[in-house]
């Protein structure tokens, strides 16, 4: 893995101000990603940026988990178990 993430790292693309948020490093179908707590960086917007937590929910879904940027965008995640994944999706 860290021969391939060599040749990709000048493709890892961050999400500025939120390096505090960071979990990791993603992998999907040979694509790196650096990986975010969602909830992490929601709270950083209602703490830093003064905005309320629907505010902040809805400028990230909009602004921040859609933006595509090309190979290296960004992942955000959700921690979820099993059961609420099944829940919330119906499945």
């Amino acid at each position: 893995m860290d021969k391939e993430l060599d040749n990709d790292k000048d493709l890892l693309l961050k999400a500025d101000g939120f390096d505090h948020c960071i979990m990791g490093l993603g992998r999907q179908a040979n694509q790196f990603s650096i990986v975010y707590d969602e909830d992490k960086v929601i709270e950083t917007l209602v703490d830093r940026d003064g905005m309320s937590m629907d505010d902040a929910r809805e400028y990230f879904e909009f602004n921040i988990a859609r933006a595509y940027v090309g190979g290296g965008t960004p992942t955000f995640v959700r921690y979820m178990t099993l059961d609420s994944i099944v829940q919330a999706t119906g499945d």
